[in-house]
């Protein structure tokens, strides 16, 4: 197993729970295309999402909504199981190219959300993929769902770390 820096780490997922008794885990996939998982041979596992453990892929599988997948240095529940919520990336370098207004969730991890007013509601801690769109879960105070439409996110500049919205403070 070796490591990697933070900024060359794309978060993809997230380990859910064990599945079976073989060290398989059922993973979260955070991207657009869940199939996007099956091609990669080998892995970033991080809880901390500063220290970055390669993982080498022995088997991968679509799972309904979720991903299963068993490890070369995975070989049983009691070991699946001490990997449960760590975080899953790739290299950044190995990411299809994005068009310019288009960005990586990874990308908006962090960045501060203010709306029209210049209130800051806090920053984003995740997504939600829903049927309709995609939902911004941004923390600070409380939580906050903000919908990520063209209508409601009005600007967003993740060289600056910073997405405005058309968004009421009270909601």
């Amino acid at each position: 197993m070796s490591s990697r820096k933070l900024e060359e780490i794309v978060v993809m997922g997230k380990v859910l729970v064990p599945y079976g008794v073989n060290g398989w885990l059922k993973v979260y996939s955070y991207t657009e295309k869940i199939e996007s998982f099956l091609k990669y041979k080998k892995l970033f596992f991080s809880k901390d999402q500063e220290n970055w453990l390669e993982i080498n892929v022995k088997d991968i599988k679509l799972h309904g909504k979720t991903i299963i997948a068993s490890f070369l240095e995975i070989a049983d529940r009691t070991q699946a199981e001490s990997f449960k919520d760590y975080l899953i990336g790739v290299p950044k370098n190995l990411l299809p190219k994005l068009k310019e207004d288009q960005y990586y969730w990874s990308d908006l991890i962090g960045c501060e959300v203010l709306n029209l007013e210049n209130i800051s509601f806090g920053s984003v801690d995740t997504f939600i993929k829903t049927g309709a769109n995609d939902v911004i879960v941004v923390k600070n105070d409380k939580e906050r769902l903000i919908p990520y439409t063209k209508e409601t996110v009005i600007k967003v500049d993740a060289i600056n770390g910073k997405i405005i919205v058309d968004w009421n403070e009270d909601f």
